[in-house]
């Protein structure tokens, strides 16, 4: 069976390694476009948005997208106790773009690939938007946790009010099924005829 600490530590880095290995496998490729099915091709290819081809577009909003999601990964495996600085987060997004910068370097070394100084700057974007996102999510789990909590903490608070202000019974069950002793005080019954005797002169003259 598989420790704990390795799952924690794949959970965390594993999605960080594949999604850096699938960007590197697009730059590779000469044609990266050669991926979408040939109908959305043809579509992109033809559609105009302010008198440019949709392919203008979309190789920005395919760096910015690669980007942010592996910013999004990498501030999840090195941050995800929260709690970080400034200085953090700043390491994350140098790292972030030390990648994007050998990526754009790779693609000196790819037929019909060059690099780039614009696809960097779009890299950056999308590890700013990474970055700004998981924080966010931070940010409510926090607030999330705390409503929790704080819920929590007054429901026990209200159990205890109830138990301090419930009327006590004085006796219990047990206790009223016992039967009551006599009264130190109380006199025998022999006592009680004999002192009503002496009382009544003739009481005795007519019992015997």
């Amino acid at each position: 069976m598989m420790p704990k600490t390795t799952k924690t530590l794949l959970s965390r880095w594993l999605p960080v390694i594949l999604w850096a290995a699938i960007i590197f496998i697009l730059s590779s490729n000469p044609d990266p476009y050669g991926y979408i099915p040939r109908g959305i091709y043809h579509w992109l290819w033809w559609t105009k948005l302010f008198g440019q081809s949709l392919f203008f577009y979309l190789g920005g909003l395919a760096h910015i997208f690669e980007y942010a999601i592996l910013s999004y990964l990498l501030t999840r495996a090195l941050l995800w106790r929260g709690g970080f600085t400034r200085g953090q987060v700043l390491t994350v997004f140098y790292l972030i773009l030390l990648y994007a910068y050998t990526d754009e370097l790779h693609q000196l070394f790819v037929p019909g690939r060059a690099f780039q100084l614009i696809d960097l700057l779009l890299d950056a974007l999308g590890a700013t938007i990474g970055l700004g996102a998981f924080m966010l999510y931070l940010k409510q789990a926090e607030v999330k946790q705390c409503r929790i909590m704080r819920t929590i903490r007054n429901t026990i608070s209200r159990i205890k009010n109830r138990k301090k202000f419930q009327p006590k019974v004085s006796l219990s069950n047990s206790d009223h099924k016992t039967r009551p002793s006599r009264s130190r005080f109380c006199l025998p019954n022999s006592s009680i005829r004999a002192g009503s005797a002496d009382h009544h002169p003739g009481g005795l003259e007519q019992n015997i």
